[in-house]
C-alpha cells in the first residue's frame, strides 16, 4: 500500500470515528496515536503468526521487485535517490529501480515474515 493511499485509509477511519463518537480526536492527534500504536500492533501479529504456523516444518521464501518507476527511467530517476537502487528481475529479464521484498510464507499462503531490502540484494543472502 502506498503511502497516499494509507493516508486516504486513516483519514477514512478517523471520519468514521468521528461520525460515530462527535466528541472524537482532532485528525492529527488521531495520527499521532496510531503511528504510537504500531510497534504494539507489530507484537500482535507476531503472536497470531506464531500460532498460524506452530508445527509447520515447510516454509517458501520468494521475493518480488518493487519498482518505483518505468524500466525506461532506471538511472535518471531520482526518487528516493538516496536509499534506493537497480536490482535485475530474473523472471522478467530486465533491470528496476526501486526495492526488493523478500517474503516467508507458509503452505497455506500465510506471509510469516517479510524484509525490503535494496533492489541489488541478492536472493540467496536472504536465508
Amino acid at each position: 500500500m502506498g503511502r497516499t493511499a494509507f493516508c486516504e485509509t486513516l483519514k477514512a477511519k478517523h471520519q468514521l470515528a468521528q461520525s460515530l463518537f462527535p466528541n472524537f480526536l482532532e485528525y492529527s492527534r488521531f495520527v499521532r496515536r496510531c503511528n504510537a500504536l504500531l510497534p504494539s500492533i507489530q507484537v500482535i501479529r507476531q503472536a497470531l503468526v506464531f500460532k498460524e504456523v506452530e508445527g509447520m516444518s515447510v516454509s517458501i521464501i520468494d521475493s518480488f521487485p518493487l519498482p518505483l518507476c518505468q524500466p525506461i527511467r532506471n538511472f535518471r530517476s531520482k526518487v528516493l535517490g538516496d536509499y534506493a537502487n537497480v536490482g535485475y528481475n530474473a523472471t522478467k529479464g530486465q533491470y528496476f529501480y526501486g526495492y526488493k521484498c523478500h517474503a516467508l510464507v507458509s503452505e497455506s499462503g500465510y506471509v510469516i515474515n517479510y524484509t525490503i531490502t535494496l533492489a541489488s540484494m541478492a536472493d540467496s543472502s536472504m536465508t
